[in-house]
């Protein structure tokens, strides 16, 4: 293996809705773009590295954590998008009758996937009442997590609070962020 391929990965996934049933995340854009932005530093100076994938579905995200190069050594896995307790909604592989349909990814699943990566550092989830996924997290050997009540575009507000918190295996606000669109 190469040694550039030891670096921590910061991976960044984002799904958004765009049918009749669910509500268009408008900011959802420009969040990826702002923190792609600051990320672009982090990736360049070398100490880590940066996957992302936009219009994620279940298959995208799985395919990161399963991929020989990079399985443990996502360090930070970000997802921002349509969500409730018990799910992630990803987008589709196929296109059926409308433009996006959703697919959900189960709560439990994805708390025991990320639970087996032994380089997971911090799990940010940027939907709607992702508070209970967490506790999930945590119970996997997550050692931090950031939940929402709620997508809203303002990461600097997560980021802020996350580096103000010291101390691991705590969920970090409640409401951390507030002013935002309700999905």
């Amino acid at each position: 293996m190469a040694a550039g391929s030891m670096k921590p990965i910061i991976f960044l996934a984002y799904a958004n809705e765009r049918d009749s049933r669910v509500a268009y995340l408008r900011n959802l854009p420009e969040e990826a773009r702002r923190i792609q932005e600051a990320l672009k530093r982090v990736s360049s100076a070398g100490p880590c590295e940066v996957v992302e994938r936009r219009n994620a579905t279940l298959k995208d995200i799985l395919d990161v954590f399963q991929d020989l190069d990079k399985r443990n050594r996502v360090a930070i896995f970000h997802y921002a998008g349509h969500a409730n307790g018990y799910e992630l909604l990803l987008e589709s592989e196929t296109n059926q009758s409308e433009a996006t349909q959703l697919l959900a990814s189960n709560a439990a699943g994805l708390a025991a996937t990320l639970g087996q990566q032994t380089g997971i550092q911090l799990v940010f989830l940027n939907g709607c009442a992702t508070q209970q996924q967490a506790q999930g997290l945590l119970d996997a050997q997550v050692a931090s997590v950031i939940a929402t009540s709620r997508f809203d575009a303002t990461f600097r507000e997560g980021l802020r609070s996350l580096l103000s918190s010291p101390g691991s295996g705590q969920i970090i606000g409640h409401d951390l962020i507030s002013g935002g669109q309700t999905p």
